[in-house]
């Protein structure tokens, strides 16, 4: 119902406002980028989606769920990856 998803995006706003305060940061993937391009320590391949274009090939097809880091002096540490779909070349 418009009242339970409501409340639901209430209670998702709030938590990402606590993440915030401890510097914790989302992040995602957009379409297009290859996989060359990012980090093995901030993806998992979720799953892969056939296409026709060999241009797309080992690019990202969506975020399936974004990934967490915390943010700090010396840099960030990894809190939880981002899964992603990968567009795959079939003919």
């Amino acid at each position: 119902s418009d009242e339970l998803i409501e409340k639901l995006n209430k209670v998702k706003n709030y938590i990402d406002s606590y993440l915030e305060e401890m510097d914790i940061e989302e992040f995602s993937f957009q379409e297009g980028i290859s996989i060359r391009e990012i980090s093995g320590s901030e993806i998992d391949i979720s799953k892969t989606e056939p296409t026709k274009l060999s241009e797309l090939h080992e690019t990202v097809f969506k975020t399936e769920k974004p990934g967490h880091f915390y943010a700090h002096s010396e840099g960030k540490t990894m809190i939880n990856k981002a899964k992603i779909i990968v567009y795959k070349f079939e003919e």
